[in-house]
């Protein structure tokens, strides 16, 4: 019964990726999901279910803010702001990492899950990379094929199915974090080097400043973490190499946020979080339904229908409270992660510096990537590690 129930759990979770990066849907004016998208939450439910797990409130800080974020939906947003598919993705994806971090070894003891991880999500960049090249950015196969050409914002930018520019980069910095640090999952040197190769190419092809920035810093604590092992000649030179091109790759990097934007002002950051701050004392509640209907002059050239951070978009839809208590909750889930030892601590750094980055100046972990999310974070910082030889 036990092998069965194994290949239950690792079957769904492999549809669970399918799904994530093939069929993720969300019409932000309707708050609707497709049933897509629906089955991306449902998948992590019956994970549970099969795994026969039990929150133990007492048991970590963690599960207590779980558990308080669990009653919140349940009192004010359930009860007045009615955003059951919503509140029923967050609820299930942040109990099943509090799940999978404590009988996920049980499951997942072989690379079937690491292996395909790599392939989805490279056959997902490629796919991805040739709508670039024939100037769609974004794609939907949830109730019919839909796609938007190119020039519907005023810069190229590639969103694939993830909604957003940032939300697609967030989701790539996390598979380069996890290559770099697993390269023994690959068959031979030349697959390592090329996934890598594809993962930076379609981050740069995102337009996505940010995230170019954010590769960086994972690249940079990454050889931060190899200099406190012992050094190869070779890598010793591939580590001086990037210290002496890492400056000149920000420095365009710079130059091109310039264009058209006033770091001055962190990109309209600023302003726009002014306008945040300034709608929480009037509204605590959230907006619900209407968010994303709903524009706020930022006092800037263009209006925004978001506050171009994550924790504060979840104030604004849901209330102040609920967002401080998934702030919380991705703190300890960051936490947790350093602290499990898998990688060392300049590694974990190279990976979350820059998740939690993006997270603070953009928009970049909307409803459908977090289950997703939540399973390469598992993965990355508590599943099998495939970095034991050289590559």
């Amino acid at each position: 019964m036990t092998i069965t129930i194994k290949k239950a759990v690792v079957f769904w979770v492999g549809v669970l990726i399918f799904v994530s990066f093939f069929c993720p849907y969300y019409q932000f004016g309707q708050n609707k999901m497709d049933i897509y998208f629906s089955l991306t939450c449902f998948v992590s439910l019956i994970v549970l279910i099969i795994m026969n797990y039990r929150l133990s409130i007492a048991k970590s800080f963690l599960n207590l803010l779980i558990f308080m974020y669990i009653v919140d939906f349940a009192i004010l947003n359930f009860g007045f702001l009615h955003c059951h598919f919503e509140g029923f993705n967050r609820i299930i994806c942040f109990i099943l990492f509090s799940c999978l971090t404590t009988v996920g070894d049980s499951f997942f003891d072989n690379d079937t899950i690491p292996k395909l991880i790599i392939r989805i999500s490279a056959v997902a960049m490629l796919f991805s990379l040739f709508l670039f090249f024939i100037k769609i950015d974004e794609i939907s196969f949830a109730g019919g094929i839909s796609y938007r050409h190119q020039g519907h914002f005023l810069d190229r930018r590639l969103t694939y199915v993830f909604n957003h520019k940032s939300g697609y980069g967030l989701i790539l910095i996390l598979l380069f974090g996890y290559a770099l640090n697993n390269p023994l999952l690959f068959r031979s040197r030349k697959s390592y080097y090329l996934y890598i190769l594809l993962v930076t190419v379609t981050i740069a092809v995102t337009g996505s400043s940010t995230t170019w920035v954010a590769v960086i810093i994972a690249a940079g604590f990454k050889a931060l973490s190899e200099v406190k092992q012992k050094m190869s000649t070779k890598k010793l030179l591939i580590f001086l190499g990037f210290l002496v091109i890492a400056p000149i790759i920000l420095f365009y990097v710079f130059e091109f946020m310039l264009e058209g934007r006033n770091l001055s002002t962190g990109g309209s950051r600023f302003a726009i979080w002014e306008i945040a701050f300034d709608y929480f004392k009037s509204n605590s509640i959230g907006l619900g339904h209407n968010f994303y209907s709903v524009i706020f002059n930022s006092r800037i050239q263009t209006n925004v229908n978001n506050f171009h951070n994550v924790f504060f978009n979840e104030m604004l839809h849901f209330s102040v409270i609920n967002g401080l208590l998934y702030f919380g909750i991705i703190i300890f889930i960051m936490i947790k992660c350093i602290n499990s030892k898998k990688l060392n601590l300049m590694a974990s750094l190279g990976v979350w510096i820059p998740v939690f980055m993006l997270m603070l100046i953009d928009n970049s972990l909307i409803v459908n990537n977090l289950p997703v999310f939540i399973v390469l974070i598992y993965f990355i910082f508590f599943g099998k590690q495939y970095s034991i030889k050289k590559i």
